[in-house]
């Protein structure tokens, strides 16, 4: 009896050392100094916790930043946050970490950890990592995964699309899917998988 409860005690310490472990990866990368800072997040306060009912209905101010777990149901909105995110609608100028979200995640600038939304995750600036949308994801530029039931759409991509259709302007990677579009290629159309190698962003 001794040794289950053990067991799992120690499974439970595991899985929080884990995404600790891995949020602060995120958070302190020296990588994370390519992508753009929030220009307002150096001079904002912030919060190691927020709970959002429905923006401007949340604990802290909308222009605060969170450094720790932030909560949203259904809606929140902040400036940056470094830690985990959890709720139904999240929107962010920054994510450095790992965000869930039931059906909407949507950041004003940009992203560097993991980014999971069940229905439709909108980005206008630049994401590292992991993003995945239930059905539509829009990012200006990936650098990682980008992957949709649906539709993927960017500018850039430097890794992998999947989805059933893929869209991109350019890409130095792949395209996993029924139909794969990608403007810069001699043929820009192909049907199940598509490679192509650019170094420059245009």
């Amino acid at each position: 009896m001794f040794n289950l409860q053990f067991k799992k005690d120690l499974h439970s310490v595991l899985i929080i050392a884990t995404i600790y472990f891995a949020v602060n990866l995120f958070a302190n990368n020296a990588e994370i100094q390519q992508i753009p800072k929030d220009k307002n997040s150096d001079n904002s306060p912030f919060t190691v916790f927020q709970f959002s009912f429905f923006s401007p209905l949340q604990i802290f101010s909308e222009k605060d930043n969170i450094y720790g777990f932030r909560l949203t149901l259904p809606y929140g909105k902040n400036q940056t946050l470094k830690g985990m995110d959890i709720g139904i609608a999240n929107q962010l100028n920054n994510l450095y970490g790992i965000s869930f979200a039931a059906l909407l995640s949507q950041r004003s600038e940009n992203m560097y950890g993991i980014n999971l939304s069940g229905i439709f995750n909108i980005s206008k600036g630049d994401d590292i990592g992991l993003s995945m949308a239930g059905f539509y994801n829009e990012i200006r530029n990936v650098e990682g995964v980008q992957a949709a039931v649906l539709y993927n759409q960017a500018r850039f991509v430097k890794g992998v699309q999947f989805g059933l259709v893929n869209y991109c302007h350019n890409m130095n990677g792949a395209q996993v899917g029924i139909i794969n579009i990608c403007k810069a290629q001699p043929v820009p159309f192909t049907l199940f998988f598509n490679f192509w190698k650019q170094e420059e962003i245009h």
